[in-house]
């Protein structure tokens, strides 16, 4: 088990939320859905030109992913910082997503401005 205060990671949030406006990470560990909704995402980043300013992570490792849980309440306050994920404990957009109350298309949209 990781420490909340790892500090690798804190480290590695502070820098990322230092150089961008924005840092979206998804959760890529278990679904392949989320791992295709998230490369779409940095596609219209990129094709925006807004890749100065927002971050797309891709999280494939559960360890990395559970640290980054850990601390998530830290700067879940921010819009700053999202944690795009299907875990039932951590509330997210993805849920109206899943209920079809969102397009894929709006979904992003939402996660860009």
């Amino acid at each position: 088990m990781s420490n909340i205060f790892d500090s690798d990671i804190i480290i590695k949030i502070e820098k990322w939320l230092e150089k961008y406006e924005r840092v979206i990470v998804f959760d890529c560990c278990n679904s392949f859905g989320e791992e295709v909704l998230c490369d779409k995402t940095l596609a219209l980043v990129k094709e925006k030109g807004m890749e100065d300013r927002i971050l797309i992570v891709k999280i494939s490792s559960s360890e990395e992913l559970e640290r980054l849980f850990d601390i998530y309440n830290m700067y879940e306050f921010s819009s700053r910082f999202m944690l795009i994920t299907r875990k039932s404990q951590y509330p997210s957009i993805f849920n109206y997503l899943y209920q079809g109350l969102l397009m894929e298309e709006e979904f992003i949209q939402i996660l860009l401005h």
